[in-house]
């Protein structure tokens, strides 16, 4: 009941607030220590964001603004040098800042970098790149949240920042063009009374641009004694897509795992904001662009922040069990009592840009590449392939301005030698280059080998792709929908465990008595350009709906000769299939929901091969699509074999 208070005060207090201080000390950070989540510290040196102040009313402290430049001072900062925006000498606490400049760079916003310093600390607590701060890492968009946000081409914060004896905050210019027009000023209490020792502000910046296939990205990996407050998250998938945001939180305190939670459901659904922005009040999204497969969000935990004694490991993975390929940028804020742990080095300011090219979740870093002297001034680079298939193979050129030219070809007689461009004008040294389409390739085998070559120095690729050319099974012929059986007493079983005519006779020029003794015949149907056979819109009646229905789907494949070949079926769920009449490996049901590609290896006579297939409806989408892997390109689908 008094927690319940509590947060119905909060509500009323947020919506009745006129000013930065009344505000946080309506979020407990300046008046008597309030009840937080867990046991109640015993610790003095355990210290919340509400016990950094003493309580409000006592008659020390003076109340100051500070701004950069002075009358006097330049409002520009050079390449490569630093302005000191702010140093004042403590006790104090900076109340709000705003800070307005101007670069020319498109990339200023990952090369401009915030530093802050407490107390005359070597290293800093506050190490982020400018927009990741803020929340704007891909551009500058105005978003308003109660602890920061941008308004009127300013960013601004009412963080909390308390200090002892010294602070320092500075702006550094990485860019490599002047910043023009910067202004920085802060509300600050001087001369105040801490309570010791005092918990002061962090801030790090982590990113994985190509994390490894079985490992999240980690958030936050602190140590020490504090409270955890919020965190930001950049982040952008290699294949334009937001799936990466279906993955979980994992999250450990003091060496105790804390319920796990999807990343939506840590963001308070901030993820799930298709089609725009929602700015609340400590969670929100700034960005989010499901064409390029962009988000930006935060969630701050200022009303519940989380208290460690020791430690706190925060973890997001990249979609289910890691398996989506992401660009993943955050920045965990928190307080804690000093020493904290060691920063891991700020990467230099071309690694930290928003890449303008992503290449696919399935391509290959040169890391995961096996590499080699070949013993005659030329490198081997073995290309792993999932199965043999033919495959168009795209090269990632990395930048690498003033080296030589280097050329690469795939080492198989009869390969053409092609040239790669590593220094076209105004690249950085870094940078990954559009994908070139080098070859295409037979492999009729597990590894494709290409020889790389340069005459002076190698400039190694960025990633290799080898996609998959695939002739997608179009034409078709379709039957249904046929009900589920419903035994007497037992809940709907999916279809598959349901025989039905056309897996008795499956002649397409065959008609059947189906449910309630309606005349049901095959009718052709054709899939998409992506080889996707919708059969929800096929079987759909307007009639109620049939709970675990399934359909029927056949083409039909030529082989020149009788072989063993692997059909690659992806539908929402189990399916059955059978080629020429005899049962081949599906997948089975009833709690299966996969969109995987499934590999099937069936005996293909020479001539027109029957392939039919059985799908169920499992309300995750009825669909399937079908093709061969084939690496001779020699295999050909067809609606009507009596026609050809």
């Amino acid at each position: 009941m008094r927690n319940a208070s509590r947060l119905l005060a909060w509500c009323v207090a947020l919506i009745s607030l006129s000013g930065c201080a009344q505000m946080l000390e309506r979020l407990g950070m300046g008046g008597p220590p309030a009840p937080m989540p867990g046991a109640a510290p015993t610790d003095a040196a355990f210290l919340g964001i509400d016990r950094v102040l003493r309580a409000p009313g006592e008659p020390d402290g003076r109340f100051e603004r500070v701004s950069f430049p002075d009358s006097l001072g330049s409002r520009r900062i050079l390449p490569g040098d630093s302005a000191l925006v702010l140093d004042l000498e403590g006790p104090g606490v900076v109340r709000r800042i705003r800070l307005t400049l101007a670069s020319g760079d498109p990339h200023h916003l990952r090369r401009i970098v915030v530093r802050m310093y407490w107390n005359d600390e070597v290293d800093p607590s506050v190490e982020v790149p400018l927009g990741d701060f803020f929340g704007n890492a891909f551009d500058k968009r105005p978003y308003s949240a109660v602890p920061m946000g941008v308004s009127s081409g300013g960013f601004y914060s009412y963080l909390a920042l308390p200090f002892s004896r010294h602070a320092r905050i500075a702006i550094v210019n990485e860019t490599g063009l002047p910043i023009e027009g910067i202004a920085f000023d802060a509300d600050v209490d001087l001369g105040v009374t801490l309570t010791e020792p005092v918990a002061t502000f962090h801030a790090q910046w982590r990113r994985d641009a190509r994390p490894r296939a079985d490992q999240p990205h980690v958030v936050a990996d602190l140590s020490g004694t504090g409270w955890f407050v919020g965190t930001s998250l950049s982040a952008q998938g290699y294949d334009s897509t937001l799936a990466f945001l279906n993955g979980q939180e994992r999250m450990r305190v003091d060496g105790r795992r804390v319920r796990t939670a999807t990343a939506a459901d840590y963001l308070n659904d901030s993820g799930s904001a298709a089609g725009g922005a929602l700015a609340a009040a400590f969670h929100g999204v700034v960005l989010r662009d499901d064409l390029r497969g962009r988000i930006a969000a935060y969630r701050w935990h200022l009303p519940d922040p989380i208290p460690f004694r020791s430690s706190l490991r925060l973890q997001l993975e990249r979609g289910t069990a890691n398996r989506e390929a992401a660009d993943y940028a955050t920045v965990a804020y928190w307080y804690q009592v000093e020493p904290h742990a060691p920063f891991t080095t700020l990467p230099s300011s071309a690694e930290r840009r928003v890449p303008d090219v992503l290449f696919p979740s399935g391509a290959l870093y040169r890391n995961d590449l096996e590499i080699f002297g070949t013993g005659r001034g030329t490198l081997s680079l073995t290309v792993p392939v999932p199965r043999p298939d033919r495959y168009e193979l795209v090269v990632y050129p990395e930048a690498s301005p003033g080296a030589p030219t280097p050329t690469v070809r795939v080492r198989e007689a009869g390969h053409p030698t092609r040239a790669l461009e590593v220094s076209p004008p105004g690249a950085e040294a870094g940078e990954v280059l559009p994908g070139v389409v080098l070859d295409t390739v037979a492999a009729t085998g597990r590894t494709v080998e290409l020889e790389l070559a340069a005459v002076g120095g190698l400039a190694l690729p960025a990633a290799v792709d080898l996609r998959p050319l695939p002739t997608w099974a179009t034409e078709w012929w379709v039957i249904g929908p046929w009900p589920s059986a419903e035994p007497s007493g037992a809940s709907p079983t999916p279809a598959l465990d349901s025989v039905w005519a056309p897996e008795l006779d499956s002649d397409y020029l065959q008609s059947y008595r189906g449910p309630g003794s309606n005349l049901m015949r095959w009718d052709s149907a054709d899939a998409d350009a992506r080889g996707t056979l919708d059969l929800l819109s096929r079987f759909s009646t307007g009639g109620p709906a049939l709970p675990g229905a399934a359909g029927y789907a056949q083409a039909f494949v030529r082989s020149p000769d009788n072989r063993l070949a692997t059909l690659l079926v992806t539908t929402e769920g189990p399916f059955q299939i059978w080629v020429n009449g005899r049962p081949a490996a599906g997948r089975p049901g009833p709690n299966v929901s996969t969109s995987e590609e499934a590999e099937v290896r069936v005996q293909l006579g020479s001539g027109w091969n029957q392939v039919l297939l059985k799908v169920p409806d499992t309300g995750e989408g009825w669909a399937l699509r079908v093709r061969a892997a084939d690496p001779a390109g020699d295999l050909r689908w067809g609606l009507n074999p009596q026609g050809f």
